[in-house]
């Protein structure tokens, strides 16, 4: 005989052992943005910005990509721009998941500038 209780305990349980997608909250802009203030602002920029915000901020893997690879140009060379940035991406293999010199050159749109 199954009581009513059984029931609503397995169906805690089914609950309980699903797995649960969660989608943390994040604004394309604003990845996009500081990504370009990275690329136009260079190293200042990186230097006083690089200790709160890593790689591992970032949502969309592309931009994780981007980041990581402006990442290593500035601590190895000092300078990033768009050449630097897309041939660092293509010898990594990661041109593609970054969306493409095509992407690359509209993150560095998306900044607003006073000039």
């Amino acid at each position: 005989m199954i009581f009513e209780t059984d029931i609503k305990m397995q169906q805690i349980s089914e609950h309980q052992n699903r797995t649960i997608e969660k989608h943390y909250p994040y604004d394309e802009l604003v990845e996009m943005s500081y990504l370009g203030c990275l690329l136009l602002g260079g190293k200042s920029v990186y230097d006083n910005t690089s200790y709160i915000i890593t790689t591992q901020d970032f949502y969309r893997p592309a931009h994780q990509a981007m980041h990581s690879a402006m990442s290593h140009l500035y601590e190895t060379t000092g300078e990033c721009d768009i050449v630097l940035l897309s041939e660092l991406l293509t010898s990594r293999g990661q041109l593609e998941i970054s969306g493409g010199l095509a992407y690359i050159m509209q993150v560095g749109d998306v900044v607003p500038t006073t000039a």
